[in-house]
């Protein structure tokens, strides 16, 4: 048996509804559309990361701002280790065509006692929207950690060898 008039009628209005509400819905996103081409103008306006490694462990962000306060940096960030000692690497954020002159101007000079070394790192659309949690999480051990080196500590207070440990676990067949 066919589908009545009726029934069809039916369906290509509530098509027609939902196609509405669905544009009624839409949230223009700055004049684009979902999967349009960025024009170049705005691939040359991105921004970019620059690795930074041979830091002088002396430099702070300060130091690094005024030395690099020619140029418009967006962010500046140096790696330290657990202690908070500096570690000799960093990153900036800076515009594409900034990044370009502060090599060229920077490379193969002595920055503090070293000569600081450069890599151009491309920053994701979504980088630049979304804060990720593991940047938070990395600032402050996990319980895990802390549960281990109090094992580790532990174990040597009492004279036991991890080495041997792990051996004598390795061997039995559980």
């Amino acid at each position: 048996m066919a589908p009545s008039s009726d029934f069809n009628a039916q369906l290509t209005e509530r098509a027609r509804r939902l196609n509405q509400d669905w544009k009624q819905k839409r949230v223009p996103q700055k004049g684009r559309r979902l999967g349009s081409i960025k024009e170049s103008s705005d691939l040359v306006h991105s921004d970019v990361r620059i690795a930074l490694s041979n830091i002088c462990t002396s430099l702070t962000t300060n130091c690094l701002q005024t030395i690099f306060a020619e140029f418009k940096l967006k962010t500046i960030s140096l790696d330290s280790d657990e202690q908070g000692k500096p570690v000799g690497t960093g990153r900036i954020v800076i515009s594409k065509d900034e990044s370009m002159r502060l090599i060229q101007r920077f490379t193969g000079k002595m920055i503090g006692s070293k000569e600081m070394s450069f890599k151009i790192i491309a920053i994701s659309s979504i980088e630049k929207h979304v804060r990720f949690v593991e940047k938070l999480e990395a600032r402050t051990p996990s319980k895990q950690h802390e549960k281990t080196r109090g094992f580790l500590k532990m174990m040597e207070n009492h004279n036991l060898n991890p080495n041997a440990l792990v051996s004598t676990f390795s061997n039995l067949s559980i």
